[in-house]
């Protein structure tokens, strides 16, 4: 192995790195009904390639985004569902949308913009078969927690605590987007496994019967957000094999 590969995996192995010849940009957004547009996914979309999404990130409460390890070049900054995306600075279409220049080692920042109220992420459902108090408790410290940090180890604790919860299929898709957020894909597709495999387990005791209707609506829910976000995950993966493979050519 050459050290420029080994260099190249190393720097792509490191959480919150900034891959070389890379760049940031970084906003916020709200909802047309007016207020901050909290858990709407975020993307940048090439202009030359508008089926490929770099870089997808989640708002946060105050509906702000950061887009990390952008390869320089011009892009499309999108928002929402995948059926109905919002283009900056508004439309749901290339033709009204701004090119949005994207410079190595550097942060774009970006005005404000507006998507439709249905463009949120919903929240599953908190509903659970049976839960013992300590079980409540540790999850509701996740909830009320806004540190990142604090916030993952909490997670990392419950997922090692109450294997059996029937809380951690959403801890563990939490768990993978906030290891995407630091640009951590391998563990963040690691932790969205453990997802659909959580919920896999909710499908089979709901087989087994004695779960009343709404249990069985959420747990649908929840299986498409898991599958959905094992899906991404894997994309990611192989959108920095393909820009690993690119900086390796771009060195012979």
């Amino acid at each position: 192995m050459t050290a420029a590969l080994v260099l190249a995996i190393a720097f792509l192995q490191v959480p919150g790195g900034l891959q070389p010849g890379a760049g940031i940009v970084t906003g916020s957004i709200q909802l047309e009904t007016g207020g901050p547009a909290a858990n709407v996914r975020v993307a940048a979309m090439a202009v030359d390639d508008p089926s490929s999404l770099v870089s997808v990130a989640e708002t946060d409460s105050s509906g702000r985004y950061r887009l990390s390890n952008i390869p320089k070049g011009k892009y499309y900054i999108v928002a929402g569902r995948l059926d109905n995306l919002t283009y900056f600075p508004s439309g749901h279409a290339p033709a009204g949308a701004t090119q949005v220049t994207v410079e190595a080692a550097k942060i774009t920042p970006l005005g404000s913009f507006s998507v439709p109220g249905n463009s949120e992420r919903p929240a599953p459902k908190i509903l659970t078969a049976s839960q013992a108090p300590e079980e409540r408790n540790a999850f509701d410290r996740i909830k009320s927690e806004r540190n990142t940090e604090a916030r993952k180890k909490l997670m990392l604790a419950f997922e090692k605590t109450y294997p059996k919860s029937n809380r951690l299929a959403e801890v563990e898709i939490e768990l993978s987007r906030t290891f995407a957020w630091q640009s951590d894909f391998a563990t963040a597709n690691q932790h969205a496994q453990k997802a659909v495999d959580a919920v896999s387990t909710m499908k089979s005791q709901i087989a087994q019967g004695g779960y009343d209707n709404s249990f069985k609506d959420w747990t649908r829910s929840l299986d498409d957000s898991a599958r959905s976000n094992l899906a991404w995950t894997k994309s990611m993966i192989a959108w920095q094999q393909e820009q690993l493979q690119r900086a390796l050519l771009r060195r012979r």
